[in-house]
């Protein structure tokens, strides 16, 4: 943006400013197609900055809807683990109580015990 407008004023102080335009009433061919040639090369350089604009921006959404399918699939997976977490944390309370109660079955006075 800054080569850009360095460029644009470089190529302006070639046209007249409004007060010299003022102190004269007509200007010549050649100043006037000194301010064409400057005003169609800043809208030159200005329609390539926006071009530049408009592909960086397509460039970030591409990239943004990248990021965001990454972070979907992340979420997903990260349902499926919290999901056997769960499973796992039940089946490991589930074995400990199985062994409490045979443990406890085991230190009752009259159970048979096992061999």
């Amino acid at each position: 943006m800054t080569r850009l407008c360095a460029a644009i004023d470089e190529e302006m102080q070639l046209v007249l400013t409004r007060q010299e335009i003022k102190q004269r009433p007509i200007m010549n061919t050649k100043e006037l197609t000194q301010i064409v040639t400057a005003h169609q090369t800043a809208i030159a350089r200005h329609e390539q900055w926006q071009a530049e604009q408009e592909s960086a921006s397509r460039r970030h959404d591409i990239e943004m809807s990248e990021v965001r399918a990454t972070l979907a699939t992340i979420a997903s997976q990260q349902a499926l683990n919290t999901q056997e977490i769960n499973r796992l944390t039940a089946g490991m309370i589930d074995l400990r109580d199985q062994v409490s109660n045979f443990v406890r079955s085991q230190e009752q006075p009259g159970t048979p015990k096992a061999q």
